[in-house]
């Protein structure tokens, strides 16, 4: 099944900030802050989210046990060096029209979902 438990509270948190993106698109164009730039953001951590859930669902992993921890920075590097990559590639590409703003935006989201898989992975699944 491909939307397990795990995957509620980061789609919502996903809908969420898309909705948010719609709905304050002129109060974010106003302070200089490139909506795209955060959806892509949002849609990359969001899409290796469920990528590092997937990963550490393959094996049966007990809380309680020192490799608990694997899956969880598994995650987290895969989510942090992703969204590294994504933002390189955007500097490159924008150059002298980068949007700081949005960037940080995304670390932020970064933060949110690095979170959120804390949280999942210290539930148990049923």
């Amino acid at each position: 099944m491909i939307f397990r438990r795990e995957f509620q509270l980061p789609f919502f948190v996903f809908v969420l900030v898309n909705l948010g993106l719609r709905v304050f698109a002129p109060k974010l164009a106003a302070a200089g802050i490139n909506r795209d730039v955060v959806q892509v953001g949002n849609l990359i951590l969001f899409l290796l989210f469920w990528l590092s859930v997937l990963l550490r669902s393959r094996p049966a992993i007990d809380p309680k046990s020192p490799t608990f921890l694997t899956p969880v920075y598994t995650g987290m590097m895969l989510k942090f060096f992703g969204l590294a990559i994504a933002a390189f590639i955007y500097i490159y590409i924008a150059r002298d029209q980068v949007n700081k703003p949005a960037l940080f935006i995304c670390m932020g989201l970064y933060i949110v979902y690095s979170i959120i898989e804390l949280i999942t992975q210290r539930k148990p699944t049923a």
